[in-house]
């Protein structure tokens, strides 16, 4: 909020202020003069003053009622009327030279406090022109109707010279007023902007503190809720798991089908102990649980992990792998005669790598025709997200496949 301009405000009351005491001083300066060297007011000059009196009340009012500094045109019609007064005044005034009339006192004090008044609410050039004519008409009138002495002359020059430098003295002090005037409001807008911005930063520290409150709260209800599902899984490990796990061993059960379905179900128990059922590469590893708890309904157990950082995989990229890696195991169920293969997904800097192994009879991959189902199938599902594989395997030694895409 902008604060209105005060300071500007106190020095045009200052100015206006200093207009009215300066024409009153100075007008009651003029009657004492007129009483004590004259003997008392004239009936013209009795006239005359009562004019000077009432329109330096009305240049009173306006100063003092109205806001702001007086318009140029309250300068205009004061300056009017102190030519007429100046003109009136030497008319007339009595021919003698030693007259205080003649000798300037009212003209002086008409010019200068018009010039005062001129230079403080008009232009620069509004203060020159109502200062020097002013000046001109008291010299003037006092050249016509009266003849002057060399003496005299010089006097009346002497005080129209003082008239121009007295109203850019006035001038000079109202602007300096009206400079410190703003300088004031420039102060206060500034107060008032850094009050403005200390409030701001006080309700953005409150605000701060109280989201900070908010995210400590939170932290500590998923502390609690982490170490109560850690309670509830290790609960799990401890009493469930343990019991499925012994159950799907040998001699145990006597139905082999029931105990194989007892170890998938372990093993789908395992990992959600261990990994929290959390997604670490896209979804990856949870088609590949999938793929291998297929073969494990099938009568072949299946080891599987997965390590590495968690990245994002495209749906094409993990659906290409999941498949390559059935193919892979359903090599294993079909041809190795081996019981038990392993399965690892692991995230490495440029690629996605995984691996079968199995301890089977095995093969030789270079006997192998292209277009059987491990060579062609692989080949053309990773091949369509520029990926590769790989086989190693020999007769008696099992069979190591890897399958990879880029990350």
């Amino acid at each position: 909020m902008v604060p209105d301009p005060v300071g500007v405000q106190q020095a045009d009351r200052l100015v206006a202020h200093a207009c009215v005491v300066i024409r009153a001083a100075l007008l009651a300066q003029f009657c004492l003069a007129v009483l004590v060297e004259d003997r008392g007011f004239h009936s013209v000059q009795g006239l005359f003053i009562a004019a000077a009196v009432a329109e330096s009340g009305w240049l009173s009012w306006v100063l003092l009622t109205r806001p702001g500094r007086p318009k140029p045109m309250v300068a205009v019609a004061d300056a009017a009327f102190g030519v007429a007064a100046l003109v009136f005044g030497a008319w007339s005034a009595p021919p003698n030279a030693s007259h205080f009339w003649g000798n300037a006192m009212y003209p002086f004090t008409l010019v200068s406090s018009g010039a005062v008044l001129a230079a403080m609410c008009a232009t620069v050039r509004g203060t020159m022109i109502a200062s020097t004519t002013l000046a001109f008409a008291y010299g003037t009138g006092m050249a016509w109707f009266h003849e002057m002495d060399p003496a005299y002359a010089v006097n009346i020059s002497i005080d129209m010279l003082t008239y121009v430098p007295f109203a850019w003295v006035a001038r000079w002090l109202g602007t300096e007023v009206g400079a410190v005037g703003a300088r004031l409001d420039v102060m206060q807008e500034e107060a008032v902007r850094k009050a403005e911005q200390l409030t701001q930063a006080r309700e953005q520290a409150r605000h701060e503190q109280e989201v900070a409150a908010l995210r400590l709260a939170a932290t500590e209800t998923a502390l609690a809720a982490e170490r109560e599902r850690l309670e509830n899984m290790a609960s799990l490990h401890d009493r469930v798991l343990q019991t499925m796990e012994t159950l799907a061993r040998d001699g145990v059960l006597p139905d082999s089908r029931l105990r194989s379905h007892v170890a998938v179900e372990a093993r789908w128990l395992r990992r959600l102990i261990e990994e929290g059922g959390r997604r670490e590469d896209g979804s990856l590893s949870d088609r590949l649980w999938s793929v291998a708890e297929e073969f494990e309904r099938l009568g072949l157990r299946v080891e599987f992990s997965a390590r590495g950082p968690a990245v994002a995989i495209a749906e094409p990229c993990v659906h290409a792998l999941a498949e390559a890696a059935r193919e892979a195991l359903n090599n294993v169920a079909k041809h190795s005669g081996a019981a038990y293969a392993v399965m690892r997904a692991v995230v490495e800097p440029a690629r996605v790598l995984v691996t079968v192994v199995d301890t089977g009879c095995g093969f030789d991959p270079d006997a192998v025709p292209w277009g059987t189902g491990l060579t062609d199938s692989v080949k053309t599902r990773l091949g369509t997200v520029h990926g590769g594989f790989l086989v190693e395997s020999a007769p008696g030694e099992g069979t190591r496949v890897e399958l990879w895409i880029p990350t």
